[in-house]
């Protein structure tokens, strides 16, 4: 059997006889399976170094940011609407 990467024979190397089987179904040797890690790691740090949007959580009813302290059932409602819906009796 050879490498699907480098067409190197498979098991006359540092890995498995019978090779690394990759998520998209190639088999390859220990030295690409290596390289191809590494090639995923690099696509990781790329990803983790890129700024991600803040995300603001908002009140369903009023739109009104409320971090963390929104109720969530079935709606996120920040307090002052789980508030005013409870005293006024209107439909959670």
């Amino acid at each position: 059997m050879t490498c699907a990467d480098c067409g190197e024979p498979i098991g006359h190397d540092h890995g498995p006889r019978d090779g690394w089987q990759l998520e998209d179904g190639r088999t390859v040797c220990h030295s690409c399976c290596c390289a191809d890690l590494g090639h995923i790691v690099e696509i990781m740090k790329r990803y983790a170094a890129e700024p991600k949007p803040a995300t603001v959580k908002t009140c369903d009813e009023c739109g009104a940011p409320a971090g963390s302290k929104l109720t969530v059932s079935p709606r996120a409602l920040c307090p002052d609407c789980v508030q005013r819906m409870t005293v006024t009796g209107a439909g959670m």
